[in-house]
């Protein structure tokens, strides 16, 4: 038997694996509306968090509130980003702003 191809690749510090787990699960029903899926969630030895969605994006999160953050891409992204967009990363790690490029 094999595993599923969808599972998310989880990558942090030993100690916090199950930390990260459970953060996923809570960025996963985030980003559910939207139609958006995690491919890869990384956490540093800082504990800060980065997702690769599996559309490509990257979405740098920082250490400090991340779903607070994530919460606040998911109400910018349909205003701000047309459907059809590629987008290659964002930084949301800034406590009142953001920034995307190439």
């Amino acid at each position: 038997e094999t595993l599923p191809e969808d599972l998310p690749i989880l990558n942090s510090p030993p100690d916090q694996i199950a930390s990260l787990w459970t953060t996923y699960q809570a960025m996963r029903e985030i980003l559910k509306p939207l139609g958006l899926y995690i491919h890869k969630l990384d956490m540093d030895d800082r504990l800060s968090l980065k997702i690769t969605l599996t559309t490509g994006t990257i979405i740098l999160l920082g250490k400090t509130d991340p779903l607070l953050r994530l919460e606040r891409f998911v109400k910018v992204y349909p205003t701000i980003f047309p459907s059809d967009s590629k987008i290659p990363a964002l930084n949301f790690s800034f406590p009142f702003s953001f920034v995307s490029w190439d």
